[in-house]
């Protein structure tokens, strides 16, 4: 009997034990994960493994504003959005705004600006023009899971003339250069990047037109999120933006 009274007294204090394990695990949790991809200059893990970039700036003070923990995790694109769309503690970023998407998201605070180009070979010497677009003269490689295609049917390019990928801007400008499409769209800050990580080879792609794309990358939250916590964020942003502490990186786009 004794020996039982023991065992009993032993689960017991193992119960407690897991307990309370448990109860400081969910008080140590974030308040918010924060899901990005790598995407320099923006999004990137630094040297020491921490996610850096100029809008992952942005996105911190937003949040040490807000008073809210959070844990940034960098993940491909489509799973980052897959997380954002069903968590329910979720943000992402750099999200860029589309009337498509506000039925899925809340957009919590404008972050980045990027510079959008359609990119050619650097051999084609076709003038890439509104006009040459809208008559097909171009065959444009996008992909459906970003606003590449929404973009480029704005831009006037046919639907036939559409040729659709994954989403990786190195598997784009492959087929660019391969000659399987003549143009992909691109941020003229991240080519230099690009080039860098040998995505593609130096001197091979060429800025060929600047799109007038009003285009904004935001921090933002799946509509399923917690009101209160889209509301605190997004006060904290409007906050820093009132104290002019906060701004959209535009960047240097000098050639």
């Amino acid at each position: 009997m004794a020996d039982l009274s023991r065992m009993r007294s032993k689960a017991a204090a193992l119960t407690v034990f897991l307990i309370v394990m448990c109860m400081a695990g969910h008080a140590m949790a974030a308040d918010v994960t924060i899901y990005t991809e790598d995407y320099p200059p923006y999004s990137y893990a630094g040297d020491d493994g921490e996610v850096v970039g100029m809008a992952t700036d942005r996105v911190r003070q937003i949040m040490t504003e807000a008073a809210l923990s959070y844990e940034i995790t960098i993940l491909p694109w489509p799973r980052a959005e897959f997380r954002a769309r069903k968590e329910t503690r979720a943000f992402i970023y750099s999200l860029a705004h589309s009337i498509e998407r506000s039925a899925y998201y809340d957009w919590i605070a404008p972050i980045a600006k990027p510079d959008m180009y359609l990119f050619a070979r650097t051999k084609d010497l076709r003038a890439v023009t509104l006009e040459a677009l809208k008559g097909g003269v171009f065959v444009a490689v996008c992909s459906e899971k970003d606003a590449s295609c929404g973009i480029m049917r704005r831009a006037g390019v046919p639907e036939e003339k559409l040729l659709f990928v994954a989403p990786s801007g190195s598997s784009e400008a492959m087929m660019i250069l391969y000659g399987r499409a003549d143009l992909f769209l691109g941020d003229k800050r991240l080519h230099p990047v690009r080039i860098a990580s040998g995505d593609f080879p130096p001197g091979s792609i060429r800025p060929a037109l600047k799109l007038d794309e009003d285009i904004a990358f935001y921090l933002a939250a799946g509509l399923q999120v917690d009101e209160s916590l889209r509301s605190r964020a997004r006060d904290a942003y409007g906050r820093l933006a009132a104290r002019g502490e906060i701004d959209i990186y535009e960047g240097d786009t000098s050639p």
